[in-house]
């Protein structure tokens, strides 16, 4: 939700009609001295679209309006902020998604509002690695956590830095995903969530996990994600699924949030299958690649950079593993004199690592896999093997899931599950 303060006679409210049903009553109750005025705000991408931005405008050219409230999903806000950017307007807030399940909490809605900068870009989706390692090592881990031979967390105070100068970059996040290797290994993950709720009051925190560790949680975890509305996304591994019963009565019982990833899904609602893209040789076409990828739009914050994949940021332990010359993307360093709109633009193209991409991964067996059992094929497509790969994507079933990707690709989040339904769809042709 976006409000933007102009004067104190009249509020323009611009909703999602799911969210309106919940919010309406409690503005309406909130602003009780206040003229308001409802909009769609699915109109703001339809026929109506410059009609009520024309009308904004109007009203704040003209100091008649004292607000426009803007109440939308989480990945739909950076594009309706976007299109505030012009706006002649004094103050800009916007009220942290998390909120619309406490409204019945909420007396005072003020203690919400989180100042908005509209020179600034909003960001989607932002990933950190909080630990390397892993207790489950999956065999390909996109990770590559294992070949991690040692224990490896991530440095507080450099998290620190890095995401209070995010933060002097972009005015929000939708989603920021603390994850690993496993997240949970690392006894200070608790205080990586109270710094990033800190510095990113409107974000939707999550910790990605395989879950085998929370039954064993500390109580400092818990409670500091009660405290942030943090919650966690669980990848209902074989080995999570068999304690799954254990997993759901912990997270009830410390009353938070649980979300199951659907990543290698297949008919037995587990993860039961991995996927491998990558060749030895730039044989791909690096746009095509990086369009119909499905970490497109997961960027990756690590060591004062930002880069668009966490893959390719990675690559230096597989390169170390196996002696290759995988290129590393580096990423953007974050740290230095940088145009926030320019770094935003920078991260929606592909980098010279998409070519060693295929557009269509292959999927295998979910199995674990220590580094002494690992092999770099883990992680190959045959090069021979690619022709086949695209055959198969001609489908009439694929082919359809495909389309309606890229009529709902807008976000990351969407374009992410359309991928894996589309991945799934030819690892159960495959085994048929």
């Amino acid at each position: 939700m976006i409000i933007v303060g102009v004067c104190k006679l009249t509020i323009i409210v611009i909703g999602q009609k799911d969210l309106f049903k919940n919010i309406k009553p409690f503005l309406i109750d909130t602003l009780s001295d206040k003229q308001i005025i409802f909009y769609q705000s699915h109109t703001l991408f339809g026929y109506k679209r410059n009609k009520i931005l024309s009308a904004i405008r109007a009203a704040c050219i003209e100091n008649t309006a004292a607000a426009i409230v803007l109440t939308t999903e989480n990945s739909e806000t950076a594009r309706i902020a976007a299109l505030l950017k012009g706006l002649p307007n004094k103050e800009v807030y916007y009220i942290p998604h998390y909120v619309y399940t406490r409204l019945s909490e909420i007396k005072n809605i003020s203690g919400y509002l989180v100042p908005v900068d509209l020179h600034k870009p909003r960001l989607n989706y932002l990933e950190f690695q909080v630990t390397d390692h892993c207790n489950l090592n999956c065999k390909g881990c996109t990770h590559f956590s294992n070949l991690e031979e040692k224990e490896l967390f991530a440095d507080l105070n450099t998290y620190i830095a890095d995401i209070k100068r995010v933060k002097e970059l972009f005015w929000g996040i939708s989603t920021i995903r603390l994850m690993g290797g496993e997240p949970l290994l690392n006894s200070d993950l608790w205080q990586f969530i109270r710094v990033t709720r800190t510095v990113f009051p409107d974000a939707d925190i999550r910790i990605v996990t395989n879950g085998l560790l929370i039954p064993k949680t500390d109580e400092s975890l818990f409670s500091a994600m009660r405290d942030t509305d943090s919650g966690f996304d669980v990848s209902p591994y074989i080995p999570t699924v068999k304690i799954m019963d254990k997993i759901r009565r912990t997270i009830r019982e410390n009353n938070l949030e649980l979300k199951m990833t659907s990543m290698g899904i297949g008919k037995s609602q587990q993860v039961d299958h991995f996927y491998k893209k990558l060749t030895l040789n730039p044989v791909n076409d690096s746009r095509r690649s990086f369009t119909k990828c499905e970490y497109y739009g997961c960027l990756f914050l690590r060591d004062g950079t930002i880069s668009q994949c966490p893959v390719a940021k990675l690559i230096g332990k597989f390169n170390s593993a196996y002696n290759l010359h995988y290129p590393v993307n580096e990423g953007r360093n974050i740290h230095e004199n940088i145009d926030p709109w320019e770094l935003e633009q920078s991260l929606h193209n592909p980098i010279d690592f998409c070519a060693y991409c295929t557009e269509i991964s292959q999927s295998f067996r979910w199995e674990r896999c220590p580094r002494k059992k690992s092999m770099m094929e883990d992680w190959l497509v045959a090069e021979s093997e690619i022709p086949m790969l695209k055959e198969e994507e001609q489908s009439p079933a694929t082919n359809l899931v495909s389309k309606a990707g890229k009529a709902l690709s807008h976000t990351p989040t969407i374009r992410y599950y359309v991928s894996r339904l589309y991945k799934n769809m030819l690892y159960k042709n495959r085994l048929l």
